[in-house]
Parts: C-alpha cells; structure tokens; sequence
C-alpha cells in the first residue's frame, strides 16, 4: 500500500485543480463580452439569388447580379449589391415583399431617409466593412435619395442616384 505523502498529494492535487479552473472558465464570446466591434468579418461574393426572394430578382431581371456579403458569425449578416435598375421599380417590389406575421416592426412602403441619417449609419460602420464596401459607404449622400425598408428579418437601405435614377447600391441586413 502506498502512502500518501506532501510530494505526491501536492502533484495530484495542483494538475485537478487546474484543470477544474480551466474547465469553469468560458470563453468570453460566451459570457457576451466581446463586443461586436471586435469581430472579424468573412467576407464573400454572393449571388443575389442566394440573398433576396425569386419574385423580386426576376421582377427586376437581377439574375445574374453578385455582390458582398459580410459574415461576422454573429447570425447577423450583411449583403451589399450594385446593380441597374429602375429606382421605382425597386421600391415598389420591396415594398410588396412579405414579412414575417409576428412583426413588431414592418414596412409597406419605403422611407426616405435623411442624409445626415445616412453619414451616422456609415460612421457607425466598422472601417474594415467600409473600406471593402466603399461603393455604398462612400458616396456623397446628397447625390442619391436614400431610402430604407424593413421586411422582418431583413432592413433595406438603398440608395438610388438621383442623376440617371438607374444605379442603384441596394444594402441588405439580415
């Protein structure tokens, strides 16, 4: 029978507790201390058809339309598109997208929004997404009207060139 010394009760006891403090330890994206900020994007090329409801994309004829999506594994997602189109007709199908029955918050029609609405959303941005997306973030608001809508789950913001109102930079959130 062996007998329990200092030594070795001290070389049993230390490892267990270690690995019992380690184990009781969560991660910080569990205990929700990462902020948002500190997440890094996934940034991919999408098909619009992967994004927005058939109706709408062949409504618009966008079939062969691609753009950016941002994934922060957050379950949040980001689509930014480019694409030409008729300004109305855009509204008007996003206006008649469906929404989930159980909303709080849906819109029939789209808003406009304000410019300087506009500039606190880009600020608000991380400079990573800005950058790759600085076809949306960086335009100069007052060339476009802005409008957003939101269809629960997902928020449009898209802005239309007031010039030729046929470009179109069309942001999904969803």
């Amino acid at each position: 029978m062996q007998r329990f010394t200092k030594d070795n009760v001290c070389s049993l006891v230390l490892p267990l507790i270690l690995i019992a403090y380690c184990g009781c330890q969560k991660p910080k994206h569990i205990n929700g201390e990462i902020l948002r900020n500190e997440l890094t994007a996934n940034v991919t090329e999408v098909s619009i058809n992967d994004t927005m409801p058939a109706k709408f994309v062949q409504v618009l004829n966008l079939a062969k339309t691609s753009g950016l999506q941002f994934d922060y594994g957050d379950r949040h997602l980001k689509t930014y598109f480019e694409y030409h189109c008729d300004g109305s007709m855009v509204l008007n199908a996003l206006s008649q997208l469906g929404f989930s029955k159980n909303s709080a918050l849906a819109d029939t029609k789209c808003r406009p929004v304000d410019p300087i609405q506009f500039v606190e959303m880009r600020d608000a941005i991380r400079e990573e997404e800005r950058n790759q997306a600085d076809f949306f973030w960086g335009i100069v608001p007052g060339v476009y009207d802005i409008y957003e809508c939101i269809k629960t789950p997902s928020r449009h913001l898209v802005l239309i060139e007031k010039k030729n109102s046929d470009k179109i930079l069309h942001l999904v959130i969803s």
